[in-house]
């Protein structure tokens, strides 16, 4: 396909979010896409959107995980997938008409004067339309038809970029670690807010939090579970001696109380006891 139609207010409704970078790291990749009409190679999607820095490999990671969905090794936009075949039946009418002379002429009758001049169906008039087609109601503001549900990771990375972090990679091993231990959105932003105050990107951020759940699980472990136990108090001298000295005599709890130091002079508390 040499053009493609661009519905301005849907691009606009789905990607009033998008930095520039992604704006533009997005218009390369649906150029590439209408012009091939097929998918993005996913080992080359960085080349067709001629990213080389980290920032706008990140912008194309970012934009790939929100409106393309990875399929056998192809990241394929449904909005595309979609108007494609619509433009090819449009080009395929044209072709056809060209072959029979043209579109059928008007009845003269029916023409009327428009206000620049031009008449319905004048030479000027056709042309103009050329680029345009009378379905333009397919355009549906209220919902997302540019592109498709982001993955997990990308839609994390949409929350941490609120959050203060731009640069999110939703195919960091760390993110989906943390997504498939059960990280919650507020733990992603919390995160990434504490990052951005510190002036920091998106791996501390991952860093911060992936340490905060190992401390975590760590005291998860050592701690005591179920209901506390009661407090016992301490044996007195006098007790620990007849522990040691006729340990069936004294109480059961201390039996396991810890030793404490006897007098070197008491060697025999049995006639005392036995009275």
């Amino acid at each position: 396909m040499n053009y493609y139609e661009r519905h301005l207010g849907d691009y606009a409704k789905d990607t009033a979010h998008l930095s520039m970078l992604e704006h533009g790291a997005y218009t390369l990749l649906l150029d590439r896409y209408y012009s091939t009409e097929q998918g993005i190679p996913a080992d080359q999607a960085h080349r067709v959107a001629r990213a080389r820095t980290r920032e706008e490999k990140a912008a194309v990671d970012a934009v790939l995980a929100e409106f393309f969905t990875l399929s056998d090794d192809t990241w394929v936009n449904n909005r595309a997938e979609e108007e494609i075949p619509k433009a090819l039946a449009r080009i395929n009418a044209a072709q056809s008409n060209g072959k029979k002379g043209g579109r059928p002429k008007k009845n003269p009758a029916a023409t009327q004067e428009k206000p620049d001049g031009f008449s319905l169906g004048s030479e000027n008039g056709t042309q103009a339309k050329a680029h345009h087609t009378p379905d333009t109601n397919h355009q549906t503001p209220d919902i997302n038809t540019h592109g498709t549900t982001p993955t997990n990771g990308g839609r994390v990375c949409l929350l941490m970029r609120q959050a203060g972090i731009p640069d999110g990679n939703p195919g960091h091993p760390d993110l989906l670690v943390l997504i498939a231990a059960g990280a919650t959105d507020a733990e992603f932003q919390g995160a990434a807010a504490t990052a951005a105050e510190r002036g920091k990107g998106f791996a501390y951020a991952l860093g911060t939090l992936k340490r905060q759940r190992q401390e975590a699980a760590s005291a998860a472990g050592r701690m005591h579970q179920g209901p506390m136990p009661k407090p016992q108090r301490a044996p007195t001298a006098a007790e620990q001696r007849v522990l040691q000295a006729v340990p069936s005599l004294a109480a059961p709890h201390l039996r396991d109380a810890a030793p404490i130091t006897i007098d070197a002079e008491v060697t025999d508390v049995t006639p005392h006891l036995l009275g």
